[in-house]
């Protein structure tokens, strides 16, 4: 039998450096995640996380020593590097359900299936094929999987994470190349795994920076809060919000509105102070109350956290 020499060839040298930093990177992401519903798209993260490592190890030149049957190691590289791309799409699909209470059933009858829809084509050619030969999925199963990931990104894209969104988008493409047909591209190793890495260092650099804001009245704390919400869970969930408040604005005349960009003052002459923002932010803090406990919300409201929820109710 050979002796094992496992050889790292530089674009595995700098796969396992990006595992590294995306460890690191999710480990601080976890107290951004933990208070609300976006708990689960961190679990998701974790488990492509570990579906990437899986796929780094498989890179590894000299491990296809012991293996017979050359076809199948490339067959299972393949395959690991296309499960690592529908595991990393599942945390985008993920927030387009992150609401409390719901967000566990979104998981497992809605993600969870359509990871199983996503992997069966590839699952599928591997056993047909008895691992004699790469896999290589149609058009059709490719352009499945790309409307599911043009939809998850388009929740991102406007918002101030739209950067990062195009930079996870572009890794996710980059794993899927193999399987897809996109041979000739070179770059997509590199891509695949250098930018993850990048796109959570720059979610996390604008959580930071929206946290670290001192807001000085209560108009600034409630678009903090709000940017918060609208940079993380999307334009699908922003704009939901956004409409109820609206409706909210107009029944009772605040001369306030809310759109994605924060509060707008609707009459010019009007003077905001702390008390004509009480109303506005005890029904924003009502509507993301589905979404975060209170600890999160008083947290992103700081001192204007009002605590009105109980009075906030529908005419």
């Amino acid at each position: 039998m050979p002796a094992f020499s496992p050889e790292f060839e530089p674009v595995t040298a700098f796969e396992c450096v990006m595992r590294f930093w995306e460890l690191l990177l999710l480990i601080r992401l976890r107290r951004a995640a933990s208070g609300n519903s976006l708990r689960a798209a961190w679990n998701w993260m974790l488990a492509a996380w570990f579906i990437c490592c899986l796929s780094t190890l498989l890179g590894i030149d000299g491990l296809d020593s012991h293996i017979p049957n050359s076809f199948a190691w490339i067959s299972a590289r393949h395959l690991a590097g296309y499960v690592a791309g529908v595991f990393m799409l599942a945390p985008m699909v993920s927030v387009l359900g992150a609401r409390m209470p719901g967000g566990r059933a979104w998981s497992v009858f809605v993600v969870a299936p359509m990871i199983l829809v996503l992997l069966w084509p590839a699952i599928s050619e591997a056993f047909q094929s008895k691992g004699q030969s790469p896999i290589e999925l149609g058009g059709p199963a490719v352009l499945g999987f790309l409307l599911v990931l043009l939809m998850a990104f388009g929740n991102y894209f406007g918002t101030a994470n739209t950067t990062a969104a195009v930079l996870y988008t572009a890794a996710i493409m980059a794993r899927i190349g193999p399987v897809a047909g996109w041979h000739n591209a070179g770059l997509l190793p590199w891509i695949a795994s250098g930018f993850p890495p990048v796109a959570g260092y720059l979610w996390l650099r604008r959580l930071t920076e929206l946290r670290s804001r001192k807001p000085l009245d209560a108009l600034s704390a409630g678009n903090r809060c709000w940017f918060v919400f609208r940079d993380f869970f999307g334009i699908v969930w922003a704009k939901r919000v956004m409409d109820r408040m609206n409706v909210f604005a107009a029944r009772e005349g605040w001369g306030i509105h809310l759109s994605l960009d924060g509060f707008d003052i609707v009459e010019p002459d009007l003077a905001v102070g702390s008390e004509q923002m009480d109303r506005p932010i005890a029904i924003l803090e009502w509507l993301l109350s589905r979404f975060g406990g209170e600890n999160w919300r008083r947290e992103l409201l700081g001192d204007s956290y009002v605590s009105k929820s109980d009075e906030c109710r529908e005419v």
